[in-house]
Order: C-alpha cells, then sequence, then structure tokens
C-alpha cells in the first residue's frame, strides 16, 4: 500500500523520481526477460497501464455477452472477477503485486522467483529503488504449511553467496491471503443490486475500480463508461434526463422574440464577441442592464454560431431541481445534472443559465457547485458555461466563483449596453418618431430599454403614438403602465394582478411562483397579461416576461403608496435587489412633482438620522437625475450638508458618468481584483445634461462644506476639465475651474497659522531644558484649517495643469508656487530657524539653492506626481509652454533651501547627489527623459 493520501492527486518531486526509476526498470525487465510470462512485465507497468488494460478487457467482455447473458448477475460478476493481474501502486514506496486465483505451495515459490528477478534487476540497475520497493503475494492459499513458512523456506541455487540480499528480499515480501475475489465481488454486487438494475451496478461498480486503479479523475471514467456501455439499460435514466432538460431548454427559448416590432431585426456585434469567448474558455460572463437583450442573443448565438453543438438554455430554477440528492432524482426515473455532464452523454455541451443575478443565495450556490463540480479537473474541457447576469449581481456571481475555486479567476465579460445605439441610428425601417427618440437617449434612464422599445414600436406601428413628448423615465413608465397595460389613476384588475405578481417575486426573492398563488387572482386575467407579454407562465409556475415589467409595477406600487411609506421600509427594499431599481425610479418622481418635495425632504433627512448612506444615494440619485438638484438640495440642513456634497459628487460619478472600460494586455493575466482597483481610478466622460445643473449647485456652495468630508470634488472637476474631445465642449469651464483652483490653493497652499510667532533664543534654551527633564509643554492649538487630499491629489494636481488651456495666468502662478518659484506666504522660507530637537538644537541659517532652482518650499507630492510616469505631466506643461515646463523642470530636479546648522558637518549642497532631487522619482541622470527630450525638440525646431 501506498503511505501518500489516497485523496492527494498531486506528485512531489521524489514520486515523480521514483516513476522514472520504475518505467526504467519496466524497459530492463522487458529487454532482458522478453521470453518470460508477461506477468512480471505487467507487475511493474503500474496502475496507469495495467489496471487500465485489465478494467478494459472486462468492459469488452460485457459487451459482447447476448442480451439475456447481460441480466444474467452471475455473468456480470464472472466478468468482473477475471483479468485481474499483477499489479503496482506508487507513493513513498513502491508497491508490486502479484494476484493468483489460486496459490499452491509450487505457484507461491514461482512468484517468488518472478519478484526475486526484479528485485536482482533493481539491485544491478537502479539501486536507490531498492529502498522503496515492496512485494505483496496475494491470492487463495492452499497447502500443508502456511504462506509465510513457504516464503521463509525459499531460496535460490545461489542463497549461500546471496544470503544478505535474499534476507533484504524476504524482507519487503509479505503475503496477503485473500478469499477468492469471485466471492468478494458476489457480495460486493448484490450489495449494491438491492435498488438497481444490473446495468447501472456494472457502471458504479467499473467506475469505482477505474477511478481507483488508473487514476484518471471520475469524470474522465463515467464518459469512458458511458461509451462501452451505451446500449445498456441501465442508463435509461440518463436519456430520460436529456429529454426533460431540452424541453424545459426549448420552452424557455420559445418565449424570445428575436425581432423588435413585427420585422425589425438587429445585427448584434457582440455574437462574434460571446462565440470566441465561448470557444476559447470555460465560462463567460454575460452583462448588461435589464432589456439590453441578453436572452435573445443568446437565443441567437444558438441558432448561428453554436449549431454544432448541444445548448441548454436553463434558468437557475431548472439548474436546482436537478440537484437534489441522487436518490431523490433516482425516485423519479431521472439522473443528476452533474452526472449527466460527467458521463459525456451530451458530446459537445453549452450550458446557458439565464438571470442569475435574481436568484437567492441557496440557488445560486447550487448553480456555483455545479459548475466547480464539472470544471474542477482540466479533463472536462468541453463542457462550456454562459452566465447571465445583470450587472448589479456581476461582481457578486465573480467573487463566489474566485471563492468556489480558490483563485482570483479572470472571466471574460461580455458587457452589453442599455442600447445598441449605433445598430439603431443605422436600422432603415424605424417608425416615424422613435429615430428622434433614440437620438435623446441621454435624457432617459435605465427605462429606455431594447424590451420597451419592442413594445414603443409595436405600439406605433398599430395606433399613432407621440414619442416626441417623451422627456423622462417617468413619461416612458406612464405610457407603459397607462397604453400597454391598460392602468390609470384608478388601477385596473390587469395592474393590480401584476403588482401582486411583480411584489411577491421581490419579497420571496425568487425567479417564479405556483401559477394559482393568490386566489383572488384569476385565470383570465393571467391570460390577459400573458397575451400582453407580461407574464410567462412555464410548468404550471408564472413570473413577469421581463426584469422591466416587474420593476415598473413595484415602482406604480410605491407611487401610489407614497403618503403610506415609512422610511424602514424603504430601507429594508433597497437590501433587495429586485426593489433597488423601483426606489430610485419613485425617488426621481418625488423630485419632478413639486408637490412631493416635501416628501423628498423628510425622507433624506431621515436617512441621515438613521445613517442609511444607501437610501440617501437613492435619493440624491433622482435629484441627478431630475437635472435639477438645486431644487431640492438647497433645503437640506447646513449641518449635514458636507456629507450630502459628499455623497452627491460619488453618486454624479457612478450614474452620470460613461466608464472607460479597463483593456489589459491579453499576454499578461490580470486579476479582478486589479481591475477594479484601476477602474476606481479612471473617471469616465460625464454626461454634459447632468453634470451642468450638478456644477451650477455646487459652485454655488461655501469651499469649506464641499473639502470637509474629502476632496472628491477634484476627482469629479479633472473630468470636466481634461484636454478630451468631449470635454472641451463642456460649459462651465471657466467658472469651474476658477473655483478649483481657489480650492486647490486653500489645501495646497495654505495661509500661514495667524497664531504662529518666532521663537527667541531664551525660549529655544528653555524648551530644550523642559525636553531633557521629559516634560513637553501642550501645542498651542492652531487656528488654521487643514485640509486632506488623500486619494485625489493626483486628481488636484492634473486639474491644475488643466487649467493652463483655460485659464492660463492663474493656473501658471499656481504651478509656480507649488515648484518654489513663485514666493508667497505659504512656501516662503525664513531666513533662519529654530530647532527644537535635541539632535541638533539651535538656530539653522537656511542657504539659498542654485539660481535656477527653487526658491521657496517645494510640495513634495506636486514633484512626484510631475516626475512619475517618465514626467507624463510635466511634459504635457512643456508642450503648452515651453518656458514654464523649463522652469519646473529645474525647480523640480535642483536641490531646494535648507538650513545649516553649527553642528552640522561642513560640507556642501553639491556633495549630495550633485544637488539634485527627485532621486526617488525617476532617474535625473539619464537622457530618456521625456520633458527633457521634448525641451530638446522643441529647442531644435526653433533653431
Amino acid at each position: 500500500m501506498s503511505d501518500r493520501d489516497p485523496s492527494s492527486t498531486t506528485l512531489d518531486t521524489q514520486e515523480f523520481a521514483r516513476l522514472s526509476q520504475l518505467s526504467q526498470l519496466r524497459a530492463i525487465w522487458q529487454e532482458q526477460q522478453s521470453s518470460r510470462a508477461e506477468g512480471g512485465l505487467l507487475a511493474i507497468s503500474g496502475f496507469e497501464h495495467q489496471f487500465l488494460l485489465a478494467l478494459l478487457k472486462v468492459v469488452r467482455c460485457w459487451k459482447e455477452l447476448p442480451e439475456a447473458e447481460r441480466q444474467d448477475l452471475q455473468q456480470s460478476q464472472r466478468v468482473l472477477t477475471e483479468a485481474l493481474s499483477d499489479i503496482v501502486e506508487i507513493g513513498v514506496v513502491v508497491t508490486l503485486t502479484q494476484v493468483k486465483r489460486t496459490l499452491s505451495e509450487t505457484m507461491l515459490r514461482s512468484a517468488l522467483e518472478e519478484l526475486w528477478e526484479i528485485f536482482k534487476l533493481a539491485s544491478e540497475h537502479i539501486p536507490n529503488l531498492l529502498d522503496h520497493l515492496r512485494f505483496v503475494i496475494s491470492g487463495k492459499f492452499e497447502g500443508e504449511r502456511s504462506a509465510e513458512e513457504v516464503i521463509q523456506g525459499w531460496g535460490t541455487k545461489s542463497q549461500n553467496k546471496q544470503k544478505p540480499e535474499l534476507t533484504n528480499f524476504k524482507s519487503k515480501v509479505s503475503c496477503e491471503l485473500v478469499t477468492d475475489p469471485r466471492a468478494e465481488l458476489n457480495n460486493e454486487l448484490e450489495e449494491l443490486c438491492r435498488d438497481e438494475d444490473a446495468g447501472t451496478t456494472i457502471a458504479r461498480w467499473l467506475g469505482y475500480l477505474l477511478q481507483l486503479g488508473s487514476g484518471f479523475p471520475p469524470e474522465r471514467i463515467s464518459s469512458f463508461i458511458w461509451r462501452e456501455l451505451a446500449n445498456d439499460q441501465g442508463l435509461a435514466a440518463f436519456s430520460a434526463t436529456l429529454a426533460r432538460l431540452l424541453s424545459q431548454s426549448q420552452k424557455r427559448l420559445h418565449a424570445l422574440r428575436g425581432t423588435l416590432g413585427q420585422s425589425i431585426a438587429l445585427s448584434r456585434t457582440e455574437l462574434s464577441q460571446l462565440q470566441e469567448c465561448v470557444f476559447s474558455q470555460h465560462i463567460t460572463l454575460l452583462s448588461g442592464p435589464s432589456g439590453s437583450g441578453k436572452s435573445v442573443l443568446c437565443k441567437l448565438a444558438i441558432q448561428q454560431c453554436f449549431q454544432n453543438f448541444d445548448c441548454l438554455f436553463l434558468n437557475p430554477a431548472d439548474i436546482v431541481a436537478f440537484s437534489e440528492a441522487s436518490d431523490v432524482i433516482a425516485g423519479r426515473g431521472l439522473r443528476r445534472l452533474d452526472e449527466l455532464l460527467a458521463a459525456r452523454v451530451i458530446e459537445n455541451p453549452i450550458l446557458i443559465i439565464d438571470d442569475l443575478s435574481d436568484v437567492d443565495e441557496q440557488s445560486l450556490n447550487t448553480v456555483l457547485d455545479l459548475i466547480h463540480t464539472s470544471l474542477n479537473l482540466h479533463t472536462n474541457s468541453h463542457i462550456r458555461f454562459v452566465l447571465v447576469s445583470h450587472p448589479s449581481g456581476a461582481d457578486r456571481i465573480r467573487e463566489k466563483l474566485s471563492a468556489q475555486f480558490g483563485t482570483d479567476l479572470s472571466l471574460p465579460v461580455i458587457e452589453l449596453p442599455q442600447l445598441p445605439i449605433q445598430v439603431l441610428k443605422l436600422t432603415e425601417n424605424l417608425p416615424v418618431g422613435l429615430a428622434d427618440l433614440i437620438q435623446r437617449h441621454n435624457e432617459f434612464g435605465p427605462a429606455l430599454n431594447l424590451k420597451l422599445l419592442d413594445w414603443l414600436i409595436r405600439s406605433v406601428q398599430e395606433k399613432q403614438v407621440d414619442v416626441s413628448k417623451f422627456k423622462s423615465d417617468l413619461d416612458l413608465l406612464n405610457w407603459f403602465w397607462r397604453d400597454h397595460i391598460g392602468g390609470d389613476r384608478n388601477f385596473n384588475e390587469s395592474c393590480r394582478a401584476l403588482i401582486k405578481v411583480a411584489e411577491e417575486l421581490a419579497n420571496r426573492f425568487t425567479p417564479d411562483l405556483p401559477l394559482y398563488f393568490d386566489s383572488s387572482i384569476g385565470s383570465d386575467v393571467l391570460s390577459t397579461l400573458t397575451r400582453k407579454d407580461c407574464l410567462r407562465v412555464v410548468d404550471e409556475r408564472v413570473t413577469v416576461s421581463h426584469r422591466f415589467v416587474g420593476d415598473c409595477a413595484r415602482f406604480h406600487s410605491l407611487r401610489s403608496n407614497r403618503r403610506e411609506i415609512e422610511t424602514n421600509n424603504l430601507v429594508e427594499k433597497l437590501m433587495n435587489p429586485l426593489w433597488s431599481q423601483p426606489v430610485r425610479w419613485f425617488a426621481l418622481q418625488v423630485v419632478l412633482e413639486s408637490e412631493n418635495h416635501e416628501t423628498w425632504q423628510e425622507t433624506v433627512c431621515e436617512a441621515l438620522e438613521g445613517e442609511y448612506l444607501q437610501l440617501l444615494d437613492s435619493f440624491l440619485d433622482g435629484a441627478i437625475l431630475s437635472t435639477q438638484p438645486g431644487v431640492v438640495l438647497g433645503e437640506c440642513p447646513s449641518e449635514h450638508l458636507p456629507l450630502i456634497i459628499e455623497r452627491f459628487i460619488i453618486r454624479l460619478l457612478a450614474i452620470a458618468t460613461t466608464p472607460f472600460h479597463y483593456e489589459a494586455d491579453d499576454s499578461q493575466p490580470t486579476s479582478l481584483r486589479t481591475k477594479l482597483a484601476v477602474q476606481d481610478q479612471v473617471t469616465g466622460t460625464p454626461k454634459p445634461q447632468l453634470w451642468e445643473p450638478a456644477w451650477r449647485w455646487l459652485l454655488s456652495q461655501n469651499p469649506d462644506d464641499i473639502l470637509e468630508e474629502s476632496c472628491i470634488i477634484f476627482k469629479a472637476a479633472q473630468a470636466w476639465l481634461n484636454w478630451s474631445t468631449d470635454a472641451r465642449r463642456f460649459p462651465l469651464r471657466t467658472e469651474v475651474a476658477e473655483f478649483i483652483l481657489n480650492l486647490a490653493q486653500r489645501v495646497l497652499l495654505p495661509d500661514p497659522d495667524p497664531t504662529a510667532r518666532t521663537i527667541s533664543s531664551a525660549e529655544l534654551a528653555e524648551l530644550i531644558k523642559l525636553r531633557q527633564q521629559g516634560v513637553l509643554p501642550a501645542p498651542e492649538l492652531s487656528r488654521r484649517k487643514n485640509y486632506y487630499l488623500g486619494d485625489f491629489k493626483s486628481n488636484a494636481f492634473a486639474c491644475i495643469v488643466f487649467t493652463l488651456r483655460i485659464i492660463p495666468e492663474r493656473s501658471t502662478w499656481l504651478l509656480r508656487a507649488l515648484a518654489g518659484r513663485e514666493i508667497i506666504p505659504a512656501n516662503r522660507l525664513e531666513s533662519t530657524e529654530t530647532s527644537c530637537f535635541l539632535s541638533r538644537p539651535g538656530i539653522g541659517v537656511l542657504e539659498p539653492s542654485h539660481p535656477k532652482g527653487p526658491a521657496g518650499e517645494v510640495n513634495h507630492e506636486f514633484r512626484e506626481f510631475m516626475l512619475n510616469r517618465n514626467g507624463f505631466h510635466l511634459t504635457t506643461v512643456i508642450l503648452v509652454n515651453s518656458q514654464l515646463g523649463a522652469e519646473l523642470l529645474l525647480a523640480l530636479t535642483i536641490q531646494s533651501p535648507r538650513y545649516r546648522y553649527e553642528n552640522d558637518w561642513d560640507d556642501d549642497w553639491r556633495d549630495h547627489g550633485l544637488g539634485t532631487e527627485g532621486s526617488h522619482d525617476l532617474d535625473v541622470c539619464t537622457f530618456d527623459f521625456a520633458p527633457l527630450l521634448t525641451l530638446l525638440e522643441l529647442l531644435g525646431n526653433k533653431l
């Protein structure tokens, strides 16, 4: 037996060495003992070869039997107990086993002779292997003496000459006296056959033996058995399971329409991307907002790209239904889905799992367990999974998958836009008015999606709809509710039924409900809503046809009960992903309707008092999307204004900014954590129609309130002031630039502390004396207010650089002040400095820098920002103003002025690094520095 843990699937270096030595021994035996029985060769061929050959023979024997004999249990026992011969196990030791059906004394001596020959070959050619060799003779012994006595009495013709070796050999030999393997297998088979037919028993038993003996993983074994026993009636449950899943998949695919309106077909450019990901990766994540066409894209891919694959389009509920305990599934004449995949009943499976973000934790874990079980071993390269999710659940799925596999997975993610704007613009047969609506898509939020567009096109095709009146999400929601569902201020029966279904789905957080979960909903109402494509009924289960339909119904439920809704109730709903969008629409509605402004104010105040940040963010979203934030924000309590401003800017960056997608080098694997970190540093492109009213309100605020909580305002300003093509067209750039420069000066170059004063020599001596005695005076409180840039320092410096093209005089002055070239009270260095440190007490005298260097204090964070990334931002300054760029280059790389004390070493600033600064940020001695090269190029052009 092996001393290694049998559950381990890896080999260490020593075990690999023993494998190599065993292979060498096998080759020597075959060369020198070619005329001997094959048993010796098989004895050292290993489980990876010998056991596979033996059991393959078993399977073939089984297939050759007539159908009648295959149903005879005795025949299955006979087939299984034949062809088992000499085997070997490799681990810390190498065990060679001679298996004989019956062991007489003569057979025992013959086995010993053969093992002795192997021992001698190993001793002669591979002596390092001897310490790891063990020999076992197994079988049913028949003789007068015991097997141990026969082994100890056995000897060779040259026994005296080889006595030490023979003693060593015998110490490695043991005998396992077992009953007839036929009898043991008979007992196992009888136990296994109590609850299943002989065919299934064979499959299970062969799988067990092959897993132990061949070293193959269970999934490969199961597929091997499936191919060999494809005609066995015991596998009928597999066929029944596959048929049931295919039927379920067809029902779900049948409910998807691939066109807009009656006949408008869109060309989806994401099809080729989806095809490439599925062909190259085991798992693909398809993410997109509600109504972006994720499910339809999968249907088109099945029809156009995956014709040679067996595709299953399933919901998480289907996975859960076929993942119950084996005995429960077997009781229905079926098999588990993981067993179906492991047996390779489906040759080239692609499992598309829809709506994965709209399930509870238990259902999600069941789906991810299936994926982990199916893909945990590299041999399952034939299985592909496409996981369809809302963006709000994509990160949750990726994190859970990484936890399942124990590594930070880098999954390919296909992100669908809410609307394929460019494709829609090129569509020629859109109804009148719809093209203009698509041109104005920036005026709308999540409500303008492909699903709503489909209903809208059908309505326009059937009757006149004036789409030019639609100005916001609420207009679209009200049209859908009034014209498509048939609702009004007094909800009709269909509206009430749809709200009940949508609320119950969200509250239970389940993908579907029993068809008659509410006896008050009649079958005629369900039929009407199904006919209007609002509900879908499959297998006596009902659900909304689309998440957008449920969101719309839940929004109208909030709207109709706005007077009775408690803040705590809204907080609880926001913890449910299916309620988050309806609550945001509700927040937008109370901002747009002046009579509900008081409701907005009360909810925000209660959210602040209860520290319900998620609820606060939702109502701030409403203020941003309304394009009139000042109407409601102007009434906020002053004590909470700094926090409101911070959260307001955070939400502005989150929902009113088009993100830049991080694109990593394909040759370098990038973890999810790295991608998210990089994405968080990139601001994106602001949506000007939402940002302009936000800036107007921010410009009217007290700078102290804006900077109180954090300096995130600089991140927002960088997105607004940069030199991109989009940003140059933004309004209010001059006003924002002036405002941001004032804030930057307040943070980076604050006025000196008005309470500060110069310490006299007598006071200094007294301070030194107190320090030596361990008595420290309490520091005086400063009246100056300081702000902390934190993670936004690079944003602040970038804003100053970008304003060079907007307010050049002011930004030039600020850049020179930060570099110590413009002397102001904030960076002025006094001619003398009093030190309170014991290491060098006294008064230091200021030694000036080089004339081209800084004359005042240099902001070290500014130096780092300008010099790193090969001087990227410094090069930018040079291209705009070469004279200023050259001045900054020298000021940032020449050593700053410093104070010399009486006990300092007598040296000169030129003795240290040639009087340079910034050595930690770049190698100033290199000639491959972009700002320097740019200056030389500009100089050359002038000459």
